[in-house]
């Protein structure tokens, strides 16, 4: 009777043991693929998370080296914006005069910050009116930016173009 081979011996597990952690690796990549696109993410941000959820315990907000720098960027923008606007208004609390300098006879005064503002007043070139505010929003008119400036003149309150408006010290 031929003697039975045992197939758990240890030159078969040296074989073996290659080709098992070659399944498990593939099914790990398999698994890796599919979630990551079940979870919308790509496979190098998923290898990523779950390397440091081993390692470090944690989950990672990764972010790109160009998501970091326009981030940046947007901040940058926001605050020169708020430094300007701290300026008017530092010149606003300074002086509340202004006269209205433009390439036109007059200045249309309008019920509200914007081109489509009802024309309430107009006011002649070089006229003395008092500066109330600076509206918050950054606009552009005529491929220059600027902002509209809330005024009285003639006893009206009304929105002019604060670039046509220049401070009296």
């Amino acid at each position: 009777m031929a003697t039975r081979r045992n197939i758990y011996s240890k030159r078969n597990r040296r074989k073996i043991k290659p080709v098992i952690y070659f399944i498990v690796l593939t099914v790990m990549l398999f698994m890796i693929l599919l979630f990551s696109s079940l979870l919308d993410k790509s496979p190098a941000r998923m290898l990523t998370d779950l390397w440091n959820q081993v390692v470090f315990g944690k989950s990672s907000d990764w972010k790109t080296m160009g998501a970091i720098k326009q981030e940046l960027a947007e901040k940058d923008s926001l605050i020169l914006d708020l430094q300007t606007q701290l300026g008017l208004i530092e010149q606003v609390q300074g002086s509340n005069k202004g006269v209205v300098q433009i390439n036109s006879d007059f200045l249309n005064m309008r019920d509200e910050p914007k081109l489509g503002g009802k024309v309430v007043e107009k006011i002649p070139v070089g006229t003395l009116v008092d500066i109330l505010y600076y509206h918050g929003d950054t606009d552009r008119l005529d491929e220059e930016f600027g902002r509209w400036c809330k005024i009285t003149y003639n006893g009206k309150e009304g929105w002019v173009w604060g670039n046509y408006i220049s401070i009296v010290e």
